[in-house]
């Protein structure tokens, strides 16, 4: 491999043929093998369907749409979970989905919960 053409790109490209760059398809390739394999299998939107789908009402964004839990399991690829609010039975709640398992948990809104103190100190 010719390492002077790697750091002389501007001569390289000057040329009426330029060399391939194995380097940059390889860097190329490997950065969307990586996406693509630790990408969440939710968007934020399909949650939204989802909680749908389990007969919550009235799901709405809030100000923070992911917050860390203490109720679903976190990896090092997604620490944090998507948060929405929503009614079921007539009862508001705070609803979270993990982004890789579709798992639901629910808190129910103004009861001291870890959710209600961020949003009553910090979003507003």
């Amino acid at each position: 491999m010719d390492y002077y053409n790697l750091f002389n790109w501007k001569e390289e490209t000057s040329r009426e043929l330029p060399r391939m760059r194995w380097f940059t398809v390889v860097l190329l390739v490997l950065c969307l093998g990586v996406f693509f394999f630790t990408k969440p299998n939710y968007s934020y939107e399909d949650g939204k369907a989802l909680l749908e789908r389990e007969q919550y009402t009235e799901v709405a964004s809030l100000s923070a749409k992911s917050i860390a839990s203490f109720e679903l399991k976190a990896t090092k690829m997604i620490p944090r979970v998507f948060l929405y609010s929503g009614m079921k039975d007539g009862q508001r709640y705070y609803l979270m989905v993990h982004p890789d398992t579709g798992e639901i948990a629910s808190m129910t809104m103004g009861e001291g919960n870890y959710l209600d103190f961020y949003f009553e100190r910090y979003a507003k």
